[in-house]
């Protein structure tokens, strides 16, 4: 067993680890020892994103974020002024209440722009963490928001202006024309109402990752009571059974340059170095579908076919699949993309703690010792308690998020009709009305109240929540060759 396999240590605090094996969760037998435990690495992750996410909210209240929040307040102001002109057009006249309404959409739309900063930002993190899909909404509100606080301005500053300047034809033309703002919040968030019809109708199906784990019951001491088969199903489906782990934790580039170090390093292959690496390089292009340990396995008999017994022997010896394909850093790096996937379909809270319950799961259904697994039940059963009530809090925050985007569909209908209808020559009395108006404003308003409530209070699940670093080895493991002692990995 190399060392990569043997010195893995715990870390203060990490899931529990003596005579710990990972568990295969469609066979519910243990596995080799000698694997990496994997239940290990992945107590080690949530520590990581725990320690990431205090950091994150030790620096929460930079510029960018104060104006990222403060956006919403000044707009729920700017549209709230707006509402009451549009039931009562007499305050129209009264100078004090137009300049504090433009004071209000001036201010708001300068900052929803410096806002948009934000979801520039946090593409950019999202793009880092590997997640693409979230990186492209974070991207799609900079545009959209940098144009709403545009239009905001525009019309706040030319209803200060005289008509026939720039600014106040322009004004006038927003004011004349009142579907334009609904229009583009509606296109704003259309990625996030479809985000979130599709984050609700998946947990109405339980199709979600978050319902089997409220699915699943542990209680007692009596494992035949326990409910778990959508749960073990999960563990496969997310990639964490330990079959998935030996097969992808490691990629086809990185096991060809593993095996190739190893051929350049050890001295027992320097006659026959320039022969076996060629013959890697045709390997690498044969199994170039293949990853993980069914690749290494592939290499070393592929390497041994027609040589000497001395050298079949050596490379035996040399390229092990745990030599070139059981690193702790690639399976805890595997292991952090996975977490990254399960976030976006729960939160990054709620991850945390599932994470947390999965490896204590897998531990637990592994071990082999009466009196160490009935401990680990116990923490095992306490964490799915946990993690239950941080997956219910995310799904009543997508209810939340679900109303927040029929207001806002409430009101560009309400808008987009009006318009529609005076076009073509055909009015409907109600939609012209000081309450229809009302009615648009209120839900605009509205629109901007859930999103400030998200923003103070729950940072990591508002419609463009706090992005947290991915969790990264801190260790770079570098295989070295010792010729008394054979290959081994140091930790730098």
């Amino acid at each position: 067993m190399s060392a990569a396999t043997s010195n893995i240590s715990s870390s203060p605090g990490a899931l529990p680890t003596s005579s710990v094996v990972p568990f295969h969760a469609d066979s519910k037998t243990a596995v080799n020892p000698a694997d990496i435990k994997a239940s290990e690495l992945m107590g080690e992750i949530v520590l990581k994103k725990e320690k990431n996410k205090e950091t994150r909210l030790e620096k929460r209240w930079d510029a960018l974020e104060v104006i990222f929040v403060g956006g919403n307040a000044f707009s729920m102001g700017y549209l709230g002024f707006s509402g009451a002109q549009a039931f009562h057009p007499a305050l129209k006249e009264i100078s004090a209440i137009v300049l504090t309404s433009s004071i209000c959409g001036i201010v708001a739309g300068g900052i929803e722009m410096l806002g948009a900063m934000v979801f520039l930002k946090q593409g950019f993190q999202e793009l880092k963490n590997g997640n693409m899909a979230g990186a492209r909404i974070q991207f799609y509100n900079f545009v959209g928001y940098f144009l709403i606080g545009l239009v905001m301005m525009i019309a706040s500053i030319g209803a200060l202006l005289a008509k026939n300047t720039a600014f106040g034809a322009a004004s006038a033309f927003l004011l004349a024309n009142p579907f334009i703002l609904p229009l583009l919040f509606f296109i704003v968030n259309i990625p996030m109402f479809y985000q979130v019809l599709k984050n609700v109708g998946r947990n109405i199906t339980g199709a979600a990752p978050g319902m089997k784990i409220l699915h699943t019951e542990i209680k007692g001491k009596d494992p035949t009571t326990d409910q778990t088969k959508e749960l073990d199903q999960l563990i496969n489906d997310l990639g964490l059974d330990q079959s998935s782990v030996d097969k992808n934790a490691q990629t086809h580039e990185e096991i060809i340059a593993n095996a190739k170090a190893i051929l350049k390093e050890d001295q027992r292959f320097a006659e026959a170095q320039q022969k076996l690496i060629a013959k890697l390089n045709e390997l690498s292009e044969k199994y170039k579908d293949k990853t993980g340990k069914e690749l290494a396995d592939l290499i070393r008999s592929g390497l041994q076919e027609g040589a000497n017994a001395a050298l079949a022997k050596n490379v035996e010896d040399a390229l092990n699949s745990e030599a070139i394909a059981s690193e702790k850093a690639c399976v805890y790096n595997y292991l952090s993309r996975k977490f990254e996937e399960l976030s976006p379909q729960m939160g990054v809270e709620a991850a945390m703690e599932t994470f947390k319950f999965l490896g204590l799961y897998r531990q637990m259904r592994g071990e082999k010792d009466a009196t160490e697994q009935s401990n680990l039940r116990t923490k095992t059963v306490e964490q799915l308690e946990v993690a239950k009530g941080k997956i219910k809090r995310w799904n009543n925050i997508q209810l939340v998020r679900l109303a927040q985007r029929v207001m806002n569909l409430a009101a560009f209908a309400l808008s987009t009709t009006a318009f529609v209808c005076e076009s073509i020559g055909t009015t409907i009395p109600e939609l012209e009305s000081p309450t229809a108006a009302l009615i648009r404003d209120s839900a605009m308003v509205g629109t901007n109240l859930i999103p400030l409530i998200l923003d103070w209070f729950y940072p990591f699940a508002r419609n463009s929540p706090m992005v947290i670093p991915k969790a990264t080895y801190d260790g770079v493991e570098l295989q070295k060759l010792h010729p008394v002692n054979g290959l081994q990995a140091q930790n730098s």
